[in-house]
């Protein structure tokens, strides 16, 4: 039997090309980087505070908060932070039923992240103030909620812009 010379070429090429796990391409652009980002926020509160209804002055209400956020930092082309804002707002309803009164929402600067994790803010807790006069006097007792926004902003690089976390 005779074999052509271009048989034994064509079939390494065939075995190389398909017999392998992944396709194998000759050219083309590099991959680009995996830049993976995380964020979210926990919150919590340390001990309540009931503002009265009539209350004449503004009410501080401690929320505990640990926004968390993580990004590929070991890759130079992937973007880093380059700053960070935390958002509550407080939504409260009479105990009763009935329109609910939100606070809110109130802006905080968070330290720029540095590492990747937990980002804990000065002593874990935030001062959410309750205007003075927010629930008028002969008001029910009220259910609050609160809620808030982790965003943190990325500056140039793969993946670079704000992405937030909420709890």
């Amino acid at each position: 039997m005779k074999v052509n010379r271009f048989y034994l070429p064509a079939m390494i090429f065939i075995i190389i090309m398909f017999g392998s796990e992944s396709v194998l391409l000759p050219c083309g652009p590099p991959p680009k980087p995996p830049c993976a980002r995380t964020i979210y926020l926990s919150m919590f509160a340390p001990w309540g505070t009931v503002p009265l209804p009539g209350d004449v002055d503004p009410v501080t209400v401690e929320i505990g908060v640990i926004p968390f956020v993580s990004w590929t930092a070991s890759n130079p082309a992937c973007a880093v932070p380059v700053s960070a804002t935390l958002t509550l707002t407080m939504t409260c309803t009479p105990l009763g039923g009935g329109a609910p009164t939100v606070i809110g929402p109130q802006s905080f600067t968070a330290f720029t992240p540095l590492g990747t994790g937990a980002q804990f803010v000065d002593g874990f807790t935030l001062p959410f103030v309750i205007p003075a006069g927010t629930f008028p006097s002969g008001a029910s007792t009220q259910i609050c909620t609160v809620s808030g926004t982790y965003t943190v902003t990325f500056g140039a690089g793969e993946g670079s812009g704000p992405i937030s976390g909420s709890g």
